[in-house]
């Protein structure tokens, strides 16, 4: 058996590597008016015009056709997949597209586009192989190329996904002068998922969206609502057994956004667990306060804010779940930075009764700690130092 030498067995894997790695392109014969030309070559293309047509070499079928105007390639362009048109459309002489642009597939017209020089603008269409309309939307000219609204269907035909845009766009194909909320009253618009279900229940008022409802996949239970007004902005999640879960809002300030006002969290049981509240101080979210509850509906904690220049003062309050005081005490706590307890803190025993306070400095360093028996007298009263160390408190 003949034993190649490690350098030939090295050469024989590189050149398979090679031969592999390299793929196979078609290669195109082009003729304008009759006549071979050679696309990549200007001078075989300098001031002639007529009609290029471009033939696979290897299965003789049609690729492509282009125009030439006096040497420029300016005007329509086909191209084509085993024999049938698979896109048309006009160039100009820098290449961009101008004008209708149209794309088929298996010979169906599936897309058409306008396009001005380059980019799209008013409607565009979109159809499945069936011949159905599955997508249609609007460029403007003011941002060029964007969508500005659309419509959308799912496989069986019903309505999918919208967007309004500020004023009616997209008839003949879909009437969002009426469900967009152009004709002078508002527009209820439906839409379902794939499986033909109802998924969202909007409403829109010039364009804009001013209430949402979502569905969970049964089409019947809401999982989430919107409402935005001019004032302020609802949200609210359910779960899929029609409990509340979350509901938020967002008050409209005169710099045009929306800011926090209120957060409620609710367990499944549709128990409120917390609550938290903002004020809006010179387009800056403020918290007021924050509480919380135990699964019972007892109070298990708050806390209130109030601020001065840049520090907040907080004063907190925490609960036994039969509803008496445990805790309450004051922080403080500037911008950036983390609370620090400050002054007298607190605590009480399962009858709310008093049987420990802490004296704190403002720098938040404990100074004195006193513990208290079930009927009230001190049990232990010393002075605390920053290292931790203590001794009998005197006066």
């Amino acid at each position: 058996m003949n034993e190649l030498t490690p350098q030939l067995f090295s050469v024989s894997i590189l050149l398979s590597v090679i031969c592999i790695s390299n793929p196979t392109y078609a290669v195109d014969d082009c003729e304008l008016n009759g006549k071979p030309i050679d696309t990549g070559n200007g001078k075989t293309t300098e001031g002639k015009s007529g009609l290029i047509r471009c033939i696979d070499r290897d299965s003789g079928e049609l690729r492509r056709e282009e125009e030439l105007l006096n040497g420029s390639f300016e005007g329509v362009v086909r191209y084509f997949r085993a024999g049938k048109l698979q896109s048309e459309f006009s160039q100009t002489k820098i290449g961009n597209k101008h004008g209708l642009y149209r794309e088929f597939e298996s010979g169906q017209l599936v897309k058409e586009q306008m396009y001005n020089n380059g980019s799209t603008e008013g409607l565009s269409r979109y159809w499945s192989l069936d011949g159905k309309l599955k997508r249609v939307t609007f460029s403007g000219k003011e941002r060029r190329g964007e969508v500005v609204a659309y419509a959308e269907w799912a496989d069986n035909g019903l309505l999918y996904e919208l967007q309004c845009g500020p004023k009616p766009v997209l008839k003949p194909e879909f009437d969002d002068e009426k469900y967009c909320g152009h004709s002078g009253k508002p527009g209820t618009v439906e839409l379902f998922s794939y499986k033909g279900m109802l998924s969202t229940r909007s409403v829109y008022e010039v364009g804009k969206l001013i209430q949402r409802t979502r569905f969970w996949d049964d089409g019947k239970t809401v999982s989430r609502e919107h409402e935005i007004t001019t004032k302020n902005k609802i949200e609210r999640e359910f779960s899929n057994t029609g409990v509340k879960l979350t509901e938020k809002e967002w008050v409209h300030n005169n710099d045009g956004v929306y800011y926090r006002k209120s957060e409620l969290i609710y367990y499944i049981t549709g128990i409120l667990q917390t609550e938290r509240r903002w004020i809006i101080i010179d387009s800056y979210e403020s918290p007021v306060s924050v509480a919380s509850f135990y699964m019972n509906g007892q109070s298990q904690s708050r806390e209130e804010y109030t601020k001065k220049d840049s520090i907040f003062f907080i004063s907190s309050k925490r609960y036994q779940d039969n509803g008496k005081l445990s805790f309450e005490g004051h922080y403080l706590q500037e911008d950036g930075q983390p609370q620090r307890p400050d002054g007298v803190h607190s605590s009480y025993n399962e009858q709310g009764v008093l049987v420990n306070k802490k004296y704190y400095d403002e720098q938040g360093q404990i100074t004195r700690e006193q513990s208290m028996s079930a009927d009230g007298s001190i049990i232990s009263d010393k002075e605390v130092f920053a290292d931790g160390s203590s001794r009998a408190y005197s006066k």
